[in-house]
């Protein structure tokens, strides 16, 4: 088995498998998850009201890519914004 772009040769790769095949698709979703699951992500979380911006309502900034390889991005929340509200946008991803 040849190993993965991820460094890692226990899993299946997408290149040992027929192109378009279901074992192919598998193993690209699987290299994909991995990926995802080893970025590093940096999110910074305010409740300063922001000039040029709608500050009655929570907004999630895009996911922007830093020099080290990691993702940073930018949520501000209202400070009257309830827990469970708070919650959800944060595991927004």
């Amino acid at each position: 088995m040849s190993e993965s772009s991820s460094g890692c040769d226990r899993w299946p790769h997408p290149a040992n498998f027929q192109v378009g095949s279901a074992e192919s698709r598998a193993a690209a979703r699987a290299v994909l998850e991995l990926r995802d699951i080893q970025l590093r992500r940096i999110q910074i979380v305010h409740s300063v009201p922001r000039p040029h911006q709608d500050n009655s309502k929570p907004n999630v900034g895009d996911w922007a890519p830093m020099i080290d390889g990691s993702f940073t991005r930018l949520v501000y929340i209202p400070a009257e914004t309830d827990e469970e509200t708070r919650r959800q946008i944060l595991a927004t991803p």
